[in-house]
């Protein structure tokens, strides 16, 4: 089965990403699933709790879960960087987790959206590197990367103004997206660099990119988002009432320019070389 998964820092458009991809009639996208639990208190983005809608009903009553859920916790930075192979649940950071019934436990997760549902293949837009080691272990599941990249100055304020913490959130653009860099590399799976700016200005064309990558065909997607059923089981607020495609620019005015300057210093080389790669996509 094939999955495509959502990688990127945090506030990057991973929902909007993954609401237009499950508007092609052959892809399921299912949200941030990582959070899939039985008694999960997520709303589905058609509106109802998950436990009476449509969809995940039928399937949360259908697949068993640890009660430690599916959420991996983040890797230290040396566990990352050293690929040592150590995984902890988020929400049971003292429990490790036993890869094979994780691995399984998703398979069987997957086999029933598949079952249950028109389309051939999944969006996860859960952006957890962890979730991807793992899976990609699976001979079941046949990874395809979407490594989704936002301005790194759009990232860092997007966290600081929502949690308050500037020096904590600092590197966090940066971090994340190294560790992309390094999961790729490992993991080998088709990948695609896309960028927020990219899905603004020409959604239907970065869509086809990705769609073909999966081997599908292309359809419209820009004239029938907003009004198809959608079911992600997690994600940001605009799940649940798709708005026109617009470019979140409001970081431009609203970040203190020092702080622009301070942060694309440390981490604007970065940002500069995924421009260049998507110019040189074009």
């Amino acid at each position: 089965m094939k999955v495509i998964f959502i990688l990127s820092a945090g506030h990057s458009g991973s929902t909007l990403l993954d609401i237009l991809l499950d508007t092609h009639r052959q892809v399921i996208g299912v949200g941030e699933i990582h959070t899939f639990k039985k008694d999960s208190q997520v709303r589905c983005a058609c509106g109802k709790a998950v436990q009476e809608c449509r969809r995940w009903a039928p399937i949360i009553n259908q697949v068993a879960v640890s009660p430690c859920g599916l959420k991996t916790k983040l890797k230290t930075k040396v566990e990352h960087f050293l690929n040592l192979d150590v995984y902890r649940y988020n929400n049971c950071p003292d429990v490790l987790i036993d890869k094979d019934a994780y691995i399984k436990t998703n398979e069987a997760l997957f086999d029933e959206i598949l079952k249950r549902e028109e389309g051939q293949i999944i969006v996860d837009s859960s952006k957890s590197i962890e979730r991807v080691e793992l899976l990609s272990l699976s001979d079941k599941i046949e990874p395809i990367i979407v490594h989704l990249v936002r301005d790194t100055r759009a990232v860092t304020w997007s966290y600081m103004r929502k949690y308050k913490k500037k020096r904590h959130y600092l590197f966090i653009w940066l971090s994340h997206n190294i560790k992309i860099e390094l999961l790729k590399y490992r993991v080998r799976a088709p990948a695609i660099l896309v960028g927020y700016s990219e899905i603004v200005r020409q959604p239907q064309k970065t869509i086809d990119r990705i769609i073909r990558l999966a081997g599908l065909q292309p359809q419209d997607i820009i004239g029938e988002y907003q009004t198809v059923p959608h079911h992600q089981f997690g994600g940001n607020g605009m799940r649940f009432a798709p708005k026109d495609i617009i470019d979140d620019n409001a970081w431009r005015s609203e970040m203190p320019k020092w702080l622009q300057y301070v942060v694309f210093f440390f981490t604007g080389w970065l940002d500069l070389v995924y421009r260049l790669r998507m110019w040189i996509i074009k």
